[in-house]
């Protein structure tokens, strides 16, 4: 395979990919727009304490997105199709179960988050009606997980493009209509988010429908759920979750802790988190490159093709990595300022602006890996790596705040991205030499 091809192919996959996700981050920056222009630090505050409670679920379930595609792109490169249809049946059955537990415990679970925050009570109160409206949203979100990681391992990253342009598009849209023409401040973000979820899932459903159902083998339902494959789709997902788990209880507690320091604190640790969102995101969608192709070429027992994907994709990254550190030095103030924050809160983060910038510096090691072993479906190597990561975090944490105070947040969260990289490193290389990391389980 020709250098030109090699990075046609991870741009065909990578391009779709960024530009989907940045539409997220973009979201994410729209709603912490409208809400500082609601007109007070709480709406901030609230908006980052609610999705902060939402996410730590709602990311947590983000393990179907990656194992579903991790799995399909290696039944692309095997190219058996019927094993494909099977996996997007098992994904969206388990998506289904997940919604349902979900929405049957959404009361308890917003009532203990809150609880453990025990931050301002303007910020809670409002936080609390952000949750009580987003909850509803939570089986078209899980549902698009399924989808969206079904089409990246086919190779299709136009799909969930497309979607998340239209879906988000309509709520940016509704979001301004709601909260801002109408009033309904955070229950219009809430209610904008709701309906474009929904909107979204809808266009994945007729994009299966009417371009994929017909072109793959089917199969009998049942025939979707024998021991073997349930076994290792269990397996696979379990150890994503895990991982998952680790890496949404670091946010958590970043949120947390940082909610102690007050309202204005709070406020500039979720706008300077935005900067780490929107490097996030655009490496992301490289990783989600990483998946697709690497478990496709592992499919297809190709590791001369693995090796050369995973050098190119290394070469993005440190490129994207390079142009982030630079754009965030320069225009660090600017990008802040879109928010419209008050002084008190830019006051506060330009005193922390340093650590924001180190972040994607140091994060962009475990970004790729973590793609890589997703499309090898390693999980277990990803899950016990990760959880080292946490474990760390946690202790630094404990070392630093009583120190140097909000700066140790900053200082122990470089210190979880930086271990993540370092320790998928050593796995990653004998991967892509063909060496067996789990005796070809995914366990």
């Amino acid at each position: 395979m020709s250098r030109q091809t090699i990075n046609s192919e991870i741009l065909r996959l990578a391009v779709p990919n960024v530009v989907s996700n940045l539409t997220v981050p973009l979201l994410g920056l729209a709603d912490v727009a409208v809400a500082g222009r609601i007109g007070s630090d709480v709406a901030i505050g609230a908006l980052s304490v609610g999705t902060m409670v939402f996410n730590l679920v709602y990311w947590n379930c983000g393990f179907l997105r990656m194992s579903t595609s991790g799995l399909t792109a290696q039944s692309f490169g095997a190219q058996n199709w019927a094993e494909c249809r099977r996996l997007l049946t098992r994904a969206v059955v388990l998506a289904l179960a997940l919604a349902t537990i979900l929405l049957a415990v959404r009361n308890p679970l917003t009532y203990l988050s809150l609880r453990i925050i025990d931050g301002d009570a303007g910020v809670l109160n409002m936080a609390h009606r952000y949750l009580t409206i987003r909850w509803f949203s939570v089986p078209a979100d899980i549902l698009l997980f399924a989808f969206n990681g079904w089409f990246i391992g086919m190779q299709d990253s136009r799909t969930p493009m497309v979607i998340a342009i239209i879906g988000n598009v309509v709520n940016v849209g509704l979001n301004i209509f709601l909260s801002l023409h109408l009033g309904w401040g955070i229950d219009g973000i809430a209610t904008a988010t709701l309906i474009a979820q929904y909107l979204s899932l809808l266009m994945a459903i007729s994009v299966y429908m009417l371009r994929y159902s017909p072109r793959l083998e089917r199969v009998r339902f049942f025939s979707c759920f024998d021991r073997v494959s349930m076994r290792r789709f269990f397996c696979v997902n379990g150890n994503i979750f895990q991982r998952s788990l680790c890496v949404v209880a670091a946010y958590f507690i970043q949120t947390t802790v940082s909610a102690r320091f007050g309202a204005a604190t709070l406020a500039a640790n979720a706008l300077l988190m935005q900067l780490f969102t929107l490097f996030s995101y655009l490496q992301d969608g490289l990783a989600y490159a990483a998946e697709a192709l690497c478990g496709r070429y592992l499919g297809a027992r190709n590791f001369a093709h693995l090796r050369a994907v995973v050098r190119h994709l290394a070469l993005m990254c440190l490129t994207v990595m390079i142009i982030y550190g630079l754009v965030y030095v320069v225009a660090w103030r600017p990008v802040l300022m879109f928010f419209e924050p008050t002084e008190a809160v830019l006051e506060v983060a330009s005193h922390y602006i340093g650590w924001a910038i180190a972040v994607p510096l140091v994060s962009t090691l475990a970004f790729l890996l973590d793609g890589v072993l997703i499309g090898a479906t390693q999980v277990s190597i990803l899950r016990n790596c990760t959880f080292v990561a946490l474990v760390s975090y946690v202790c630094m944490l404990a070392i630093t705040i009583p120190t140097v105070g909000n700066t140790g947040i900053w200082i122990s969260f470089l210190v979880f991205m930086l271990m993540r990289g370092v320790l998928l490193l050593k796995p990653t290389l004998r991967l892509i030499k063909g060496f067996s990391l789990e005796n070809s389980s995914p366990n």
